[in-house]
């Protein structure tokens, strides 16, 4: 019983394969696609392997229906391809230019069945592919690219993209060029709504676009949910769409920039860098891609189907070009990894082994120190300060979400463990209900946040705080300087207290004390508010002499101001930078702190509580802070009240 099937691409349902479904519904939707037809994996051993005469009949039959003039274009449709829960994008090959002769074609569609059963399949999904074809005549495109019928503007409005490039979209898809970026909505005519219209990149052949409109809303109004597709347009302003498949991820539109680089895909990453260099021999790159060590972060000008054993393994990804739509990206966002694509100079920046953090949340890349900026930063960023009054706590999802409104827009904080699917559904949200789009940082700043509402349980805490934000509005040197021997001095007493007459909870609770002061002297003043006070009274002097916040924080300022505040600010910015230099190695060398202390913290924590048969079943430290009434206040008292932070400008009392 023979079992070959091929069918017009109309009939072809998804007994044919994910592609051949797609194009099938925009046939029916009466959207112009390229002439062509659909074969099961069947008909391709009737064809290839048992040369069915039949079957090459038949296959005949609508090879002569398409134009001899025309090249072929030689299509995949594996069974799972193009599906609601992965893309395949890019997986299986595709032969375009095509002869319209029977050898070349069967020769081209062994080339394309063979895809389905390489290493890069396995190691995208391990799942058995049928592999059916699709045959369609060639398009010559003045101007082709990709469509996202839904995106996430920046104030959270849903939006029309489109990445376009001129001739063929392989080397957009590929990310081998940058395209030209287009963002509007339809109205209910079907047409671009011109004031929700933004454009960016080159300026390509506007008119060529016109024609897809309409179907482009067709497109909106008969799939059932948002819709990736590839189209063209040809020298005759004839539009078609050649392909149509679920969108597995959402896109968020950034804010363009100057600068390096584009977020294609949000999370952090530590770790060494691999490069892969397309311009080596192919053997050398496949030795490469199957040498890929696990964890390290992918570095190369782009990527396609052959690095997806490398992306697999890797827990990030840099790529020299591409846009948020190219092959990198897609892949990215579907595994949930860190990718950032358009960075120019990428591998040279960042060769084989160099150690960096990616952080693709907020914008960055950390190399030895060296930052090196993703988008457009201003000279302070007043998110990353240690700065914690105008933070708003919001509860999304269960999460505690950490918002900070500043001047360099709004911020939000989260904790680093987070998936890159709940950042997505942050940045949503956040756009939706504060109509913009956020900076979202991923950093410690987040922790410390909770851990300074436990410290202001802690006695004196808010004192010693509220001194430190006093003396950052001063910016007096010889103040600061008696505030940091002061905090050395008071806790150089707590420790010998501590360490000679304290029982074990009393010593647990000096030691907090100790971990809160020093984060206030090591972070909070000059990290934070001291920065901020600086900052905030020279802007207008730097404006007016031409120099920048970087100018005074690197010691370049070479024009000093009649009134003298740059260089009262030039001289606080040494003060408190020194003070901060010392104030660590000073705290270990009195026993105030250790640098292992937050590893061990807990466990000792938990210990002193089982001992009183207190319950660690929450958090550890939280519960150690209910205890604080069992802590002997009056010898602490007395060291506090010995040592008063008096400065002589100031009424500090306790």
């Amino acid at each position: 019983m023979r079992n070959f099937f091929i069918t017009d691409i109309f009939n072809a349902g998804e007994s044919y394969g994910g592609k051949a479904k797609g194009l099938s519904q925009l046939v029916r939707l009466g959207i112009p696609i390229p002439k062509g037809f659909a074969i099961s994996s069947n008909m391709i051993d009737g064809l290839l392997l048992k040369k069915d005469k039949q079957a090459i009949n038949e296959f005949l039959d609508f090879l002569n229906n398409l134009s001899k003039s025309k090249k072929i274009a030689v299509r995949s449709s594996a069974s799972s391809e193009d599906g609601e829960g992965k893309s395949f994008a890019g997986i299986f090959k595709t032969m375009l230019n095509v002869n319209n002769e029977l050898e070349e074609v069967l020769k081209a569609i062994s080339y394309v069945r063979a895809s389905a059963e390489t290493e890069i399949v396995n190691a995208y999904d391990n799942k058995n592919q049928e592999m059916n074809i699709i045959i369609q005549e060639m398009v010559n495109p003045t101007i082709s690219g990709v469509a996202f019928t839904e995106a996430i503007d920046l104030d959270g409005s849903k939006v029309f993209l489109i990445e376009c490039v001129e001739g063929l979209a392989d080397q957009l898809v590929s990310g081998k060029i940058t395209p030209s970026r287009i963002t509007f909505q339809i109205n209910k005519e079907g047409k671009i709504n011109q004031e929700s219209l933004s454009f960016v990149g080159k300026i390509l052949d506007i008119k060529a676009l016109e024609n897809l409109m309409p179907h482009f809303q067709t497109i909106i109004d008969g799939f059932e949910t948002p819709m990736d597709l590839e189209w063209c347009v040809d020298e005759e302003y004839n539009p078609y769409v050649v392909q149509a498949r679920p969108i597995t991820s959402k896109v968020f539109i950034k804010k363009q920039s100057n600068e390096k680089g584009i977020i294609a895909s949000p999370g952090i990453s530590r770790g060494k860098t691999y490069v892969i260099d397309e311009n080596l021999d192919d053997e050398e790159i496949l030795k490469l891609i199957k040498n890929f060590p696990s964890d390290y972060i992918l570095v190369a000008a782009a990527t396609n189907t052959e690095y997806l054993p490398a992306i697999k393994k890797a827990s990030g990804i840099i790529t020299e070009e591409g846009s948020i739509l190219s092959h990198a990206a897609i892949v990215a966002r579907e595994m949930g990894k860190p990718c950032v694509v358009n960075y120019k100079d990428a591998m040279s920046l960042f060769p084989t082994g160099t150690k960096i953090l990616l952080d693709a949340t907020n914008g960055k890349i950390i190399s030895e120190k060296v930052q090196f900026n993703i988008d457009i930063k201003k000279e302070m960023e007043f998110g990353e300060l240690y700065c914690f009054d105008f933070i708003i706590p919001i509860e999304i999802e269960e999460q505690t979400v950490l918002y900070e409104p500043t001047i360099n827009g709004l911020i939000v904080h989260l904790d680093e463990e987070v998936t890159s699917e709940f950042i997505n559904r942050v940045e949503y949200y956040t756009r939706k209900v504060f109509k913009q789009s956020p900076t979202v940082v991923q950093s410690q700043k987040y922790l410390w946040y909770f851990e300074i509402s436990k410290f202001k349980l802690l006695p004196y805490f808010n004192n010693i705080y509220n001194i430190a934000i006093t003396l950052a509005q001063h910016k007096n040197c010889k103040e600061t300087d008696l505030f940091y021997d002061s905090v050395v001095k008071t806790l150089s007493e707590l420790v010998d207290f501590k360490n000679n007459k304290a029982d074990d909870i009393t010593q647990k609770f000096i030691e907090e004390i100790c971990v809160s002061w020093h984060f206030i002297v090591d972070m909070v003043l000059p990290c934070g508010y001291g920065l901020r006070e600086i900052y905030a009274s020279t802007l207008s002097v730097l404006d007016e002499t031409g120099q920048t916040f970087s100018d005074l924080l690197n010691g370049n300022i070479k024009v000093w101001d009649q009134e003298g505040l740059l260089n009262q600010s030039d001289q606080y910015l040494k003060c408190i930078s020194k003070n901060r230099n010392d104030i660590c190695e000073k705290l270990v060398a009195i026993g105030a702190m250790s640098y292992d202390y937050f590893d061990r913290r807990e466990d000792e924590i938990k210990a002193i509580l089982e001992k009183r048969n207190i319950s660690c079943e929450d958090d550890v430290v939280e519960q150690f802070y209910t205890q604080i009434d069992k802590v002997p206040l009056k010898p602490i008292n007395e060291i506090m009240i010995k040592n008063k932070f008096i400065v002589k400008s100031l009424n500090f009392d306790f």
